[in-house]
């Protein structure tokens, strides 16, 4: 049992390091994606975000999303995780906060914090419903087990050799990591040979268990290696795409997991506005869109307070289509609007009117009805596509409702974000559309036509720099498993 958890450890220890070069506390935030394989098969992701600590600019809050899905020798090796750290520019780690689904599917909350005087953590620990609070003694500083935001920085060809005490979250202790500079080799990554410079790391004493990480003359790390359980588990570079797709089963899972309500919405049919309170656990929240059915307003980094309203289905929309970029009425690969099929759609579903607002409520009842639902993909299928096989999930009802509009002279885009599931408890990751309409871009929702509150997180117009669906729902997998919403006030249409 010791061995399999030292050697789970590894492999978590392995994604974690995993990220781009060192970075100045001046820098703006960044992010990167991995693909995690194991001999050649691809089974799982890893999503990074780092930058300057809110605050305080001279420190680095990192905050890393891995998912794992693998079995081995009849071992389950799954790991879902997320950690969130925070370290100086020498690595020095200061602050952690780590969220994990064991083996077993026990969750584990754990978070610490460094006290130099008495060079020790204390860290708070929640695991299967109860707390407890302990004093880890570290013996002196200790360096992030984000280890590649400080390595390169700190080995190379004057340097070769260098050992760092690091701390692991994961297991509470502290290893030697031994790190030694190699002379640089190429890399084929993408179809292409790269010239890349190598470190190889391993614990002190057990140079076994060695891991070796590639990295451009820029310090920007393309891929590491290590040997593990009889194989090689390999993380490299990759597009978001690329990454979330590594692993359909987990990603679909995350996309369509609640983010839970802490209170009721209630009968969402008689509530004209609801005030929420989104509270993210560790790192920040970005700023969220204003709309006409949404206004939010700023109460820390990590907190925000949103008042929604219910879209009224007899409000007059605005007169005519309203100006808006090219890029939101052009065919892309996404939309061909001079297919047949679209075209013929377009026509009958819109019947014979003039009238931009009232083409968008028939179009809109018209993909409604003739789609059929399916499961739900983080693919995401062309509009003509959509229109032949008259099935899809919320994404597939978003492009072909969008491409409808664009063919009819509407100005048009897909939205995504967050709507309440049945009976309010929770919220879930959604698209839909918005229309230009006069001055105001308006909602359009064929997927769920009924009067929904919706939270907006992002939108896009769907050219042919999207890639796939996946990237819709990026700042929805963002939120989920770290945010908790509050409902602070509600507020009636009609008396129930």
């Amino acid at each position: 049992m010791k061995h399999f958890c030292r050697t789970l450890l590894l492999i978590t220890a392995a994604v974690i390091n995993i990220t781009a070069a060192p970075i100045s506390a001046s820098a703006a935030e960044q992010d990167a994606w991995y693909v995690v394989e194991f001999d050649g098969k691809r089974v799982g992701y890893e999503h990074l975000r780092w930058g300057p600590a809110a605050t305080d600019a001279n420190l680095l809050r990192c905050d890393r999303r891995t998912q794992i899905q693998l079995s081995r020798f009849g071992t389950d090796l799954n790991i879902s995780a997320r950690l969130s750290t925070l370290q100086d520019t020498e690595g020095r780690l200061l602050e952690f906060e780590l969220s994990r689904v064991d083996r077993s599917g026990v969750r584990l909350q754990r978070s610490g914090k460094y006290v130099q005087k008495e060079r020790l953590f204390l860290v708070s620990e929640t695991k299967t419903g109860s707390t407890e609070t302990k004093r880890m003694a570290v013996g002196g500083d200790v360096w992030s087990p984000v280890m590649s935001l400080w390595m390169p920085a700190r080995v190379g060809p004057q340097q070769r050799r260098v050992t760092h005490p690091v701390f692991f979250p994961e297991s509470l202790g502290v290893s030697g990591i031994v790190t030694e500079y190699r002379t640089g080799n190429m890399l084929k990554l993408g179809g292409r040979r790269l010239p890349v410079q190598r470190l190889n790391f391993y614990p002190d004493g057990d140079p076994a268990r060695l891991t070796t990480l590639s990295f451009d003359e820029s310090g920007q790390v393309l891929q590491q290696e290590k040997r593990v359980f009889g194989g090689v588990l390999q993380i490299r570079k990759a597009s978001a795409d690329q990454a979330l797709t590594a692993s359909r089963e987990s990603v679909d899972v995350d996309v369509q997991s609640l983010i839970p309500i802490d209170g009721n919405l209630g009968r969402t049919n008689v509530q004209r506005t609801v005030d929420l309170q989104l509270i993210v656990a560790s790192g920040a929240i970005d700023d969220l869109p204003v709309t006409a059915d949404q206004v939010a307003r700023r109460i820390s980094a990590s907190e925000l307070v949103l008042t929604l309203s219910l879209p009224d289905p007899d409000r007059l929309l605005p007169a005519g289509a309203g100006q808006a970029p090219a890029v939101f009425l052009q065919a892309s690969r996404w939309m061909p609007l001079d297919d047949p099929a679209l075209q013929k759609m377009a026509m009958l579903g819109a019947g014979a009117t003039s009238d931009a607002g009232l083409i968008c409520r028939r179009l809109e009842r018209h993909v409604h009805r003739q789609l059929r639902r399916a499961p739900f993909e983080t693919s995401l299928l062309t509009a003509d596509e959509v229109a032949r096989n008259l099935r899809g999930d919320c994404t597939e009802h978003a492009v072909l409702l969008a491409a409808l509009l664009r063919i009819k002279g509407i100005p048009s885009r897909v939205a995504s974000g967050l709507v309440p599931v049945a009976r309010g408890y929770g919220f879930q990751g959604h698209t839909w559309v918005e229309a230009r309409l006069g001055d105001s871009w308006v909602s359009f929702d064929s997927a769920a036509p009924m009067n929904l509150v919706r939270i907006k997180l992002a939108d896009s117009s769907l050219d042919d720099s999207m890639t796939g669906g996946i990237g819709l729902f990026l700042p929805v997998l963002d939120l989920v498993g770290r945010t908790k919403i509050h409902v602070v006030r509600r507020s009636s249409l009609i008396q129930p």
